[in-house]
């Protein structure tokens, strides 16, 4: 991602880019999103989020993306689509079940057991 390319404040072009698609009946679009803002890719504008001075701009537009994705999945012929889209874009939305936490919490019960064992000894 080029330093700075564009994001002047993104509110606005935000704005613009949710009323062009409501008057035009265009659908919401995160790589669409991307490139109003001057990205070059739709996972450079998942990595801007994190930027403190714009994230909450883009983490608002983001979710009204993923509730319009996710309103789809309810409309019949398109949620295959938008469970792709939710899938691809969005975090939680995947097949597999996240099991981070899980993994962290055996993880952890099993460096607890070591510690335990090794003062016991």
């Amino acid at each position: 991602m080029e330093k700075n390319k564009t994001i002047k404040p993104p509110k606005g072009i935000i704005e613009r880019y949710f009323s062009e698609c409501e008057e035009t009946g265009k659908p919401l679009a995160v790589s669409d999103l991307a490139l109003a803002l001057g990205f070059e890719s739709r996972i450079d504008l998942l990595k801007y989020n994190e930027n403190p001075s714009y994230a909450k701009a883009i983490k608002r537009a983001l979710l009204k993306i993923e509730g319009y994705n996710e309103r789809k999945l309810f409309d019949r012929g398109c949620s295959s689509g938008a469970r792709f889209n939710l899938a691809s874009n969005f975090k939680g939305w995947g097949d597999k079940p996240d099991n981070t936490l899980d993994e962290t919490d055996e993880k952890l019960d099993e460096l607890l057991k070591q510690i335990s064992e090794s003062m016991q000894h």
